[in-house]
């Protein structure tokens, strides 16, 4: 990717220039900003439409670029927002306390109405909580879940065929162990597969469950070899336990 210009790579004469271009862009916004304020809304369906298709066509470069630029000046916004924060404080600190009441309701009806961000929001701000790197936004995750079918990645069980199993956000290499919250380590997992794999990698979790099916497959042969005999263990030991239970009921009486 091509460095970004500074300050300093730039003349005299080009920044004079670029100056000017921007007073002269500024000056005609003002001028004709109530006309262009009309004609959006005019035709506000069509520019959303618009602007929708831009991003379906170039979504992955868009998501890449973005991606790079927070990489590159990810130590910068970290800093700015830190300085903010603590520069507006206790403005923020007496907001909160005075509209305490509202924020919760907003926050509650928002989840409702947004139920798969509000997952997301959760999961980028348990990350940031335990300093593990990476976020990923709800357009990633979308073409993640679109990526895999809706189904889970372990279990390839799909939520609408099994609504108890729904789709949770999995980190591969789990957090604890290193992994990051970025998309690429993230992938669609049912609640029960989640629970099981735990603190397990993809791989370790996908080669136990090879495991699993490969002790069921012995399990089912063994016992289709020695059904004859496991026949006749089950009656014996059926008749055993009857004679026991009659013999405690007679002990009882």
């Amino acid at each position: 990717m091509t460095k970004e210009k500074t300050l300093n790579d730039y003349t005299p004469e080009e920044i004079e220039k670029a100056r000017h271009t921007i007073l002269r862009r500024n000056n005609y916004y003002q001028e004709h900003k109530e006309e262009k304020a009309t004609y959006n809304q005019e035709h506000k369906e069509e520019i959303r439409e618009q602007h929708q298709q831009y991003y379906q066509d170039n979504k992955k470069e868009m998501l890449e670029h973005d991606h790079q630029y927070y990489q590159e000046h990810k130590s910068e916004k970290t800093e700015h927002q830190h300085q903010y924060d603590q520069e507006h404080r206790n403005e923020k600190q007496q907001y909160h306390r005075e509209h305490k009441d509202e924020k919760r309701e907003y926050d509650r009806q928002w989840r409702e109405t947004h139920p798969e961000a509000s997952k997301i929001l959760h999961q980028n701000n348990a990350a940031k909580r335990k300093n593990v790197e990476g976020t990923f936004s709800l357009e990633e995750w979308t073409h993640k879940l679109e990526e895999y079918d809706n189904k889970c990645a372990y279990c390839n069980t799909k939520t609408e065929d099994t609504p108890e199993r729904f789709l949770t956000v999995d980190h591969a290499t789990p957090l604890t162990r290193g992994g990051t919250n970025y998309i690429d380590n993230l992938v669609p997992a049912c609640f029960q597969c989640n629970m099981k794999k735990s603190t397990m990698t993809s791989k370790e979790f996908f080669e136990g469950i090879d495991a699993d099916k490969e002790e069921g497959v012995l399990v089912r042969r063994y016992i289709s070899e020695h059904l004859e005999e496991a026949v006749q263990l089950f009656e014996k030991y059926k008749i055993g336990f009857q004679e026991e239970v009659q013999s405690n009921d007679s002990q009882e009486k």
